[in-house]
């Protein structure tokens, strides 16, 4: 999920059927409060890519990602992958896909499948940090989306923090100026970045409560209700949620409020403008998979603190 409250798309994923996985060829837009799908020719067919958009060049940029169809095992793995190759781009205005050109493959990065990204502190300005391709290398890549597009690698380290783990939440936090990393290395761990500065991530909290999981935060970091949301594989725990609060030390509060019960991977997308998110994927306490695109508007708002 992709976009602004405005303008908003969903692109590829996976679908399920009992154990089995099928990629889905499904992408759609939302313009008014009304869903529409995508042209279908030269549709991405991939799971956990890297979705960008672009707002200069008016498309949306579809890399990376797996293209094979696994087991239901796959989609919740945190595991590093080897992404596949290629990659597509949806022209908004033509409203057609078109296989993305070399040239700008060149100008993304190249990352281990469910790399974290994160546009901030422009519309045309986005970071992604992931694992680097057949290496132990993690990294973290400024991306620049005003023409030409480029990119800029700020950090790489072999085997050091944090670790690239599947399943992390990238944000830019507004207000420090810099970009937050939510991830689970053993631990829940929240890093801390600032372009500023340069050198080394610094560790800005962690809770040792949460040993596994994928992650998914509701709202913005500038608010006081932002909520983390660590949903756990298929038939484990059902959905824990932190308080989240980055500014100086973070702070990982329990919360217990009114919220469902997901396992599995999720997708989300925070509308401030709306005070809403929007949801899509994982499964219900029913054990069905959840379909559509669902609204929580409980917590994220600047009413309820």
């Amino acid at each position: 999920l992709v976009g602004t409250a405005a303008a908003l798309w969903r692109v590829g994923g996976a679908l399920l059927n009992g154990a089995k996985v099928s990629l889905d060829a499904f992408a759609w837009q939302r313009s008014k409060g009304d869903w529409q799908p995508l042209a279908a020719t030269n549709q991405p067919h991939r799971v956990f890519a890297n979705v960008l958009h672009d707002p200069v060049g008016k498309r949306l940029l579809v890399w990376g990602g797996g293209m094979a169809a696994g087991g239901l095992s796959d989609l919740v793995s945190t595991v590093a992958e080897e992404a596949t190759p290629g990659g597509e781009v949806f022209d908004l205005d033509s409203q057609t896909w078109a296989p993305m050109s070399t040239d700008l493959l060149s100008n993304l990065p190249a990352l281990q499948v469910d790399a974290a990204l994160a546009t901030g502190p422009a519309a045309t300005d986005a970071w992604a940090f992931g694992g680097a391709p057949k290496s132990n290398k993690v990294q973290l890549w400024r991306l620049d989306l005003t023409s030409p597009l480029s990119k800029q690698l700020m950090w790489s380290q072999a085997g050091g923090t944090p670790a690239f783990r599947r399943g992390a939440v990238l944000i830019w936090d507004p207000v420090l100026k810099r970009v937050a990393l939510f991830s689970i290395d053993g631990a829940l761990q929240v890093w801390g970045w600032s372009p500023a500065v340069g050198g080394n991530w610094q560790k800005l909290g962690q809770d040792n409560s949460i040993a596994q999981g994928r992650l998914r935060l509701f709202g913005d970091v500038s608010l006081p209700d932002a909520i983390l949301a660590i949903s756990f594989p298929i038939g484990g725990l059902s959905t824990v949620y932190r308080q989240a609060k980055v500014s100086g030390s973070a702070t990982l509060t329990p919360w217990s409020g009114d919220a469902p019960g997901w396992w599995g991977p999720l997708e989300s997308l925070w509308l401030p403008g709306a005070g809403d998110v929007l949801l899509s994927g994982g499964v219900d306490v029913k054990g069905q998979i959840r379909q559509g695109i669902g609204r929580w508007r409980h917590m994220c708002s600047p009413k309820n603190p």
